[in-house]
């Protein structure tokens, strides 16, 4: 079992999601071996209803690895994986080590005997990441993503496409005409040589 070392109260008694924003997860990675570390950290607590019930926290996201799915400062509510052999193969999860708190997907369940585990990026640029599996202390699911990054309407996305492939069809289509001059006039050129 690997439960997180503190559960977070709200003034009712109810369990609230901890927000550990980026420049505070040095200090909650310490705070797993002193967990009075934790409660004078002082971090924000959040009410999300359809997040309540078990252990859920809020991880601020860092670095590009998992674009276009997260982007940095976008923050993800996560739910604590006590069983690791419960890993949903290449769903997003929180893994807080030793030495670092990474937001990957993990390709399969993670079995009592391996050693290593494998963590995978969304964005093709980064290679898989192993890591032993003895420096893992949580597991937190992805459940949600609080984001200032609005989609495009999807009627103007298709505009703007519709619109970049008739410029992309006007210019080939003049890129050919000149082309075709180049070509009359080379060829005309061969024939002028030949007659000499």
């Amino acid at each position: 079992m690997h439960a997180p070392a503190v559960i977070t109260l709200n003034m009712a008694g109810d369990e609230g999601i901890m927000l550990v924003p980026t420049p505070a997860q040095a200090g909650y990675q310490l705070a797993r071996e002193k967990p009075q570390l934790l409660k004078e950290m002082d971090l924000e607590l959040l009410a999300l209803p359809q997040f309540s019930g078990k252990s859920h926290r809020a991880f601020e996201v860092e670095g590009s690895s998992m674009e276009p799915t997260l982007w940095t400062s976008d923050v993800v509510i996560a739910r604590c994986v006590d069983d690791w052999r419960m890993v949903k193969p290449r769903h997003v999860y929180v893994v807080v080590t030793d030495e670092t708190m990474m937001v990957k997907r993990i390709p399969k369940p993670i079995q009592n005997g391996d050693e290593e585990v494998e963590l995978l990026s969304d964005n093709s640029y980064f290679s898989p990441h192993f890591i032993p599996r003895e420096t893992i202390w949580e597991i937190w699911e992805v459940r949600g993503i609080l984001t200032t990054r609005v989609p495009a309407n999807k009627e103007e996305a298709f505009e703007r496409v519709a619109g970049l492939l008739e410029i992309m069809a006007r210019d080939s289509s003049d890129m050919r005409g000149r082309l075709l001059e180049m070509m009359e006039r080379i060829t005309g050129r061969n024939e002028q040589l030949r007659l000499v």
